[in-house]
């Protein structure tokens, strides 16, 4: 796996997500612009519980052999990025997102701010990962990686979905369980490249 921390879109990430295949989750976190009792006034009046769904600011899923990655959006990528945080437990990225003063962490293991389904994914392995990429796009979006999200899905069965401009609510990267993106939206938009553990 790469040491190096820079952004990049998931086709170039390949090995670091290889990395993790396979691999338990110790924590999953939200990191958000806003303290999370700010959350849904900030992002136009959502309900706590969808807080973490909907911030804005990046993800931060912490793995059992010590790998912590981040996703987020590159608008203009029309992508999703990620890096490697933390490895080993050491920073890679300075600062490492649960060191950063001006980012707020929520944690999946909240009920009030992050409903049910994220905390049940803590102690799950991640056994596939699908790039998702648009169907169809105009000509300028067409020129770009456009690797819209990333669906992890786990060994007891659950997927989400991390992605920009799939949820019309909050922020434009989301973090959404899979069987709550829009069905129209999944129908039309989603292309999934799989590979598995």
């Amino acid at each position: 796996m790469s040491k190096c921390s820079a952004s990049v879109i998931p086709s170039l990430s390949l090995d670091t997500l290889k990395g993790v295949l396979g691999k338990r989750v110790v924590s999953l976190n939200r990191y958000s612009w806003w303290p999370k009792e700010d959350v849904a006034t900030e992002c136009g009046e959502l309900e706590n519980s969808s807080a973490f769904s909907l911030t804005y600011g990046p993800l931060g899923i912490a793995f059992e052999n010590g790998t912590v990655i981040g996703v987020a959006e590159e608008p203009s990528l029309n992508s999703v990025v990620i890096w490697v945080d933390r490895m080993n437990g050491a920073d890679v990225r300075h600062p490492a997102m649960d060191e950063d003063p001006d980012l707020f962490k929520i944690s999946a293991t909240d009920s009030e701010f992050a409903g049910t389904l994220f905390g049940q994914l803590i102690g799950d392995k991640l056994i596939a990962l699908a790039i998702v990429k648009p169907r169809s796009m105009n000509a300028l979006l067409s020129a770009l990686p456009s690797e819209v999200g990333l669906c992890f899905s786990f060994e007891s069965g659950k997927k989400f979905v991390a992605a920009r401009g799939l949820h019309r609510e909050g922020g434009d990267f989301a973090v959404i369980e899979y069987e709550k993106i829009p069905e129209l939206t999944k129908l039309e938009t989603i292309e999934e490249r799989m590979f598995k553990t």
